[in-house]
């Protein structure tokens, strides 16, 4: 399946001339509960999962419990170790503090997938043309040359993951028991097995708990989001003080470090620069009045390299058009 990247005619030729694609800071996208909107549905269920595990607890146990917890009943206990453990594991993995960068830093490029044979394949989707493409292009990419693109990356830097992903959509809560079954338990083992204070255990549930996490919260999104179809590049840097931590610990490192590069705006960005290994396919040349004007620019740009082909779908942005 190839990934559709809707943008507007400046960026897109910027991406084409330079070879090379942009990943975003998660909380600078528009999406107000990126990477919380699991939790909304996790703290649940972990908290369902403790509150059966303490029930099966012999009563001396369940005493010495409420005794080391403060937590006099099973409610307050399996909500208070769900809310704590996701609170931790947010603030440590994402959350920037005094002198301390977030343990994880994920950066993003989005894409949307259309089927092949379907209509938006060859046409782009409206919704898109509307929200990022006006009076653009839907620049599209080979995802097996990207995968092996990604591949070459994390072999040159150190990253902790490099990869690519289809988005999953909150549907509702059975949906997500059956598709994170493995995050739930995980999670509950994390918080319930951990109050008997045994650090080798409770390191080693911790560390099974939060790789699971960090790679199931970046490709969660809201069900309002599920028309996109989204696939993502995520990019999660080693940044020096991480590094520094693993050779402290005898882990011998030879890749290099990936460069974040502030925007005006003074954001953070990441760029995968793909020279002469750029997984373009084909360009979509999005509808407007002026579509054969773009059309004819964008052959002159990629020079016979990839098909340039026009949208049909008849659309016209009255905010920018200009009026003939």
């Amino acid at each position: 399946m190839d990934l559709f990247h809707y943008t507007k005619e400046e960026s897109a030729f910027k991406i084409i001339e330079s070879r090379s694609l942009r990943a975003s800071r998660f909380d600078s996208l528009n999406d107000t509960q990126e990477v919380k909107h699991i939790d909304s549905f996790l703290e649940r269920e972990i908290e369902a999962g403790v509150e059966i595990f303490f029930n099966n607890l012999p009563r001396k146990e369940k005493n010495r419990i409420k005794s080391v917890s403060k937590k006099q009943n099973v409610f307050r206990f399996s909500s208070y170790s769900a809310h704590r453990l996701l609170t931790v594991c947010r603030h440590v993995l994402f959350s920037e503090r005094e002198n301390r960068p977030a343990a994880l830093d994920p950066f993003i490029i989005s894409f949307c997938s259309h089927d092949e044979g379907a209509y938006e394949y060859n046409n782009g989707m409206l919704s898109q043309w509307r929200a990022y493409g006006r009076d653009g292009y839907c620049l599209v990419f080979d995802r097996q040359k990207m995968s092996h693109f990604l591949e070459m990356e994390r072999d040159e830097f150190i990253y902790n993951f490099c990869e690519i992903a289809d988005v999953c959509y909150g549907h509702d809560i059975y949906y997500f028991r059956k598709s994170h079954d493995f995050l739930i338990r995980a999670g509950v083992d994390a918080a319930s097995r951990g109050i008997y204070n045994r650090d080798d255990e409770m390191f080693y549930l911790l560390q099974k708990f939060i790789s699971e996490y960090v790679k199931c919260s970046v490709i969660f999104k809201h069900i309002g989001f599920i028309e996109e179809r989204e696939t993502r590049i995520i990019l999660s840097p080693v940044g020096k003080e991480l590094r520094e931590i693993f050779e402290k610990n005898g882990e011998k490192i030879d890749r290099k470090e990936k460069e974040k590069i502030s925007n005006a705006e003074g954001l953070p960005n990441i760029y995968l620069n793909f020279e002469e290994k750029f997984p373009l396919k084909k360009v979509i040349v999005g509808p407007g009045l002026d579509q054969d004007e773009r059309l004819n620019k964008m052959k002159n740009l990629v020079a016979g390299s990839v098909p340039v082909i026009k949208s049909e779908t008849p659309y016209i942005d009255r905010t920018t058009c200009r009026h003939r």
